[in-house]
């Protein structure tokens, strides 16, 4: 049997188990903190393929690696801004409580 890359792989697919989560099945891979040493390169490319890894202490779940998802940009257009502002508008004492605290200190306040 080889016991390089490939053996690898299969003892990372043997520590598969499966969840379901209401009408998805989330197929999770344990991996141990030795496996994951062993064979990082490996779980960060079931990782990048969209699998869910839990990491194992001794059999005991310690932590979930889970793909890389981007998060929204940050900015939004010009429209939706002043719709928003439109929507809910500042507190009408807003600009009295900064023109109180207008170059205070962090201290003083």
């Amino acid at each position: 049997m080889c016991r390089g890359s490939c053996y690898r792989l299969i003892v990372l697919a043997a520590t598969k188990m499966c969840h379901v989560c209401a009408t998805i099945v989330h197929i999770v891979m344990n991996v141990s903190v030795r496996d994951l040493r062993n064979s990082t390169a490996d779980v960060v490319a079931a990782v990048r393929a969209g699998e869910l890894v839990t990491l194992t202490v001794n059999r005991d779940p310690v932590a979930d690696i889970v793909p890389h998802s981007e998060q929204r940009d940050p900015w939004v257009a010009s429209a939706v801004l002043r719709d928003i502002v439109r929507e809910a508008p500042a507190d009408e004492g807003l600009l009295t409580d900064l023109a109180d605290v207008r170059g205070a200190l962090v201290e003083d306040v």
